[in-house]
């Protein structure tokens, strides 16, 4: 095991020291920094969500239907993308649906918790399946011997960027060009601002002639 696989190496110590038995997993576990542990947790809720997001689109496209979960737009937290007052998650009904009161950039998925609201139709299921899977249920994120209690967390299915710009710049390498691109997101949704780099004319950069006549990646 590599040295700078410093988590990793004090879980396994730690695993020989007590066994590889429920009481050894759990001094595994607690051998490590709090906000290590955390780490691990936080990235299991993101990888369930992440599934939850495909199988709500894959579902049920991008039509608002009943049982979604949607935000009151003057609760938001202005970090990470993630809403957290419970009291003001809204479910769908077939009332709001007639008077097309939200759209799908309105609707909200849970970072599961132990006091997330879970969507009433087929993506609640979908979630209650998921950690059912894992041997998990939304209790399981209150563990008082990992001094482990996740409430829980809300995260929009899309973000729609706004004040978008753009431009070509040219290089000045062969006929490739760089672009740079600005967007502003919706307050609340993370950075105000992002700016991504795009690559145009890409496969034009990739087969420059390298030295000895070679073409390949990377290229210049």
């Amino acid at each position: 095991m590599p040295l700078f696989k410093t988590r990793e190496r004090i879980v396994l110590q730690s695993l020989k020291r007590h066994g590889y038995t429920p009481f050894g997993a759990t001094s595994a576990l607690m051998s490590i920094p709090y906000n290590m542990r955390m780490l691990y947790v936080h990235s299991f809720t993101s990888l369930i969500w992440n599934h939850l997001a495909t199988f709500r689109l894959d579902q049920y496209g991008h039509q608002v239907i009943e049982g979604d979960l949607v935000i009151n737009n003057h609760s938001k937290s202005n970090s990470d993308h993630k809403y957290k007052e419970n009291n003001s998650v809204c479910i769908v009904t077939s009332e709001d649906l007639k008077m097309s009161r939200y759209s799908l950039s309105d609707v909200i998925l849970p970072l599961v918790g132990v006091e997330s609201k879970l969507p009433l139709n087929r993506v609640g299921e979908k979630l209650t399946s998921l950690l059912t899977e894992c041997g998990l249920v939304l209790q399981s994120f209150r563990l008082k011997r990992l001094g482990l209690h996740l409430p829980g967390a809300y995260r929009k299915l899309i973000a729609r960027p706004h004040q978008l710009t753009w431009k070509i710049l040219k290089s000045g390498i062969s006929k490739s060009s760089d672009g740079n691109c600005h967007m502003m997101l919706h307050p609340g949704l993370g950075d105000n601002q992002e700016t991504i780099k795009m690559k145009e004319d890409q496969d034009n950069r990739n087969n420059l002639p390298m030295e000895g006549g070679r073409t390949g990646e990377g290229g210049t």
